[in-house]
């Protein structure tokens, strides 16, 4: 059961907002607390995961900050006038009728740029220092000698990594990985410039070029129509055999997982690292606990493209975001609706 809460602060806005829904208990007690120092505390938060309550409270929500968001939710809303995601993928956010509406719609994504380059940093390190295969072998006290040719370390430094997806998360890894001398190369929708760290960029239609040259490629798209299915056997096909895939999006419907477990079990690709959002088999993802998820080429880790600083900057983003809502000014993680990012 949600409690309509309000902590005391300053008032006085010329043009205040009164009132918003929180769709996640989770986060009652940071909102409570940053709202009171960032003199929002006349303003009532009502925070809840109960829907039937939720339902009832969004009839005069002024905003609402979202974890879960949906077409119920929506047509309970009277005078909206703003969403914010705390999440950065968004794809579940974007059904019809709140596309086609006129409720401005933020998101946390500008924050994940920092962790999600710091898991593709940590997944390529781990690869390369052979990591992913000592420590399990080290569980069965089976200790491995370094020389062993196919645990032997190799360097980070000098390998080629491809970004795919210039977002937040493409921009904080091309300039991390410079700086730990890999050559970086970038994917894009449209033409550019290449941005800081990356030597060279190149578009969709270029992408077996792109391709054949990785290392690693580093998934970090969002989930479009346009993306979907992306990763499948003509991407695999054109990479080099000792080649990896670093999944950051954890936007499972971007790969074609028939395509992949192939990639995988006939050697097209060295192995993946990802970190699946869940698990669908409707996609063709293998039975949890299945004989592939158990490869050591196969490395799955939870969805952590996330920090502890990450919620704090996700939080004073959305502080930013109101303060900017009542005042009329710009939006930082202003959601394309349309695009679908």
């Amino acid at each position: 059961m949600g409690d309509l809460e309000s902590t005391t602060g300053k008032a006085g806005n010329p043009k205040p907002v009164e009132k918003i829904v929180v769709t996640w208990g989770g986060w009652r007690d940071r909102i409570l607390s940053q709202a009171e120092v960032e003199g929002y505390g006349d303003v009532a938060f009502f925070v809840s995961d109960e829907r039937d309550d939720l339902i009832r409270e969004l009839a005069d929500a002024d905003a609402v900050i979202a974890a879960v968001w949906d077409a119920e939710l929506l047509s309970a809303s009277r005078r909206l006038g703003w969403v914010h995601a705390v999440s950065g993928g968004i794809e579940s956010y974007l059904f019809p009728e709140f596309v086609d509406s006129s409720v401005p719609f933020t998101c946390a994504k500008p924050t994940f740029g920092v962790p999600g380059a710091e898991s593709a940093l940590a997944a390529m390190l781990m690869v390369t220092r052979r990591n992913h295969f000592s420590v399990g072998h080290l569980k069965t006290e089976h200790w491995l000698r370094a020389r062993d040719d196919d645990l032997f370390p190799e360097n980070l430094a000098g390998k080629t990594v491809g970004i795919l997806g210039m977002g937040h998360m493409g921009q904080a890894l091309a300039p991390r990985a410079a700086a730990l001398g890999m050559r970086v190369l970038s994917a894009t929708r449209t033409p550019g410039d290449p941005m800081d760290g990356v030597q060279r960029s190149y578009t969709i239609e270029q992408m077996d070029e792109f391709l054949e040259q990785l290392d690693f490629i580093v998934v970090a798209v969002p989930l479009t129509p346009q993306t979907k299915a992306m990763l499948g056997e003509a991407v695999f096909r054109a990479m080099k055999q000792t080649a990896w895939v670093v999944d950051i999006s954890g936007r499972i419907p971007i790969f074609d997982y028939p395509a992949l477990v192939q990639a995988i079990e006939q050697g097209w690709i060295a192995g993946i690292c990802t970190q699946p959002s869940g698990h669908d088999p409707s996609l063709g993802m293998p039975p949890q606990g299945s004989d592939f998820w158990q490869r050591d080429n196969v490395y799955v880790s939870p969805c952590r493209g996330t920090s502890r600083e990450q919620v704090a900057a996700g939080l004073d983003l959305f502080f930013d975001n109101l303060h900017a809502f009542e005042a009329g000014g710009a939006f930082r993680g202003l959601v394309d609706k349309g695009a679908g990012y």
